[in-house]
């Protein structure tokens, strides 16, 4: 994908999970498309390159009266090479993807305004490669759709709502066909996910000094495929339903304070609870101190938790670990701001502690039964994961106790 469809990129940093849900334990990216700001406009990019590369992106935009428009347009191509003389094995894949992204905004009237956003890929890749069984070739398709219905409102002069509706699916599926002399292909696998997600924000002025935000969100993610999880196409699946509030609040002229907090009840792991904090106080026309305080939480997503997947042609397996805990995460940050009329420097100093954090660890290269069972039983691996004999096998373990600390530098003067 072009990275030209972006407006703009903002990232919060340390653990935001309190505003922002799950997975938000040490930081937030969030990408926001362009707007068109013209009644019409246009773009066409085409580039090429050897191995007969091409890569083509239109989009078209425009603004009419209450009605903006988006829609970008991708392809790209290129054949498959490798980097030993006069072998078959590929480096890379021949590959095709298309792309499409359209958003679409109406404004009502002052007071409701709705917008629609479709996202959507398919992407081939074929390749060779030697296997267990010898020369093979792969072909692999996998293709994302998502939709986003959104609705803004003004309930009254200071009570904005906002309502979304989310839906996505992920479907990939790969074969494997022997070119030389081999017995047990083809190799055939798939995985398919479906996710969707509700979720409304109210927020109301307290006055002039205080702006108090509340809202829920419930989710509901679902895996599948062959040769992928355990239980293959039954499938595993979880749901999530989240509150949460955050509250600004100007403590006088010179000093705002943030708190807030949420509450996920998840279906495997229960309900947590976590908060933040944070304030900003300007002590001079020129100086400005920050700190925050705020708790981050992520559970083990399915794959992490069902995986059960033998790579046909690179000689390992991947294997969940059902045992596994959520990660946690605290982080403390505290900062200045200095400014003049053509200078600025920033300093901030940082800290965030993760529990749980989940990696995958490589156990070796299992040859015999025996040296299995002691991994097996070494590391709590159920009997339904039925690791095979004689590949790396991985699998995911929680590692008790990580922190990075430092501290960043930034400034920028204006020369003329």
């Amino acid at each position: 994908q072009s990275a030209s469809r972006l407006e703009r990129v903002e990232v919060v940093k340390g653990a935001a999970s309190a505003l922002y849900g799950s997975d938000a334990i040490g930081g937030v990216i969030n990408m926001i498309t362009r707007e068109p700001s013209n009644p019409f406009e246009m773009n066409l990019n085409v580039s090429g390159g050897s191995l007969s590369a091409l890569d083509t992106r239109a989009d078209f935009g425009a603004q009419v009266k209450n009605l903006t428009v988006f829609l970008d347009l991708e392809r790209h191509q290129q054949q498959a090479y490798g980097l030993i003389p006069n072998n078959p094995t590929t480096v890379g894949p021949h590959y095709r993807r298309n792309d499409l992204l359209f958003r679409t905004r109406y404004v009502l009237n002052p007071q409701a305004a709705f917008s629609f956003a479709a996202n959507a890929y398919h992407n081939n890749e074929a390749g060779r490669a030697v296997a267990e069984t010898g020369l093979t070739r792969s072909t692999f398709n996998d293709s994302s759709q998502s939709y986003a219905v959104t609705g803004d409102f003004l309930l009254a002069r200071s009570t904005p709502l906002q309502v979304r509706a989310y839906s996505a699916r992920y479907d990939e599926n790969s074969r494997v066909d022997a070119l030389t002399g081999a017995t047990g292909v083809p190799g055939l696998a798939n995985l398919n996910e479906r996710y969707h997600r509700l979720d409304a924000t109210l927020g109301h002025n307290l006055g002039s000094r205080q702006f108090l935000q509340i809202g829920s969100e419930w989710v509901q993610d679902l895996y599948r495929g062959a040769n992928r999880l355990v239980g293959d196409n039954a499938g595993q699946q979880v749901t999530t339903a989240d509150g949460w509030f955050q509250d600004r609040i100007q403590l006088f002229s010179r000093a705002t304070l943030t708190v807030g907090g949420r509450y996920q009840n998840h279906s495997r792991f229960g309900g947590y609870f976590f908060p933040k904090a944070g304030l900003v106080v300007r002590v001079a026309d020129h100086l400005v101190l920050r700190a925050s305080y705020g708790h981050g939480f992520r559970a083990p997503d399915l794959g992490q938790l069902y995986y059960r997947f033998a790579n046909p042609a690179s000689f390992y397996q991947v294997i969940g670990n059902p045992n596994l805990q959520p990660e946690t995460s605290r982080s403390y940050s505290a900062g200045a701001v200095y400014t003049r009329s053509r200078f600025r420097l920033g300093l901030n100093l940082y800290r965030n502690d993760v529990r749980d954090l989940i990696e995958s660890l490589l156990l070796g290269t299992p040859r015999t039964t025996a040296e299995l069972d002691a991994i097996e039983r070494q590391y709590a691996i159920p009997a339904t994961f039925s690791p095979l004999l004689g590949r790396q096998l991985f699998i995911y373990q929680n590692l008790n106790l990580i922190y990075a600390r430092g501290f960043e530098v930034d400034g920028e003067a204006s020369l003329g």
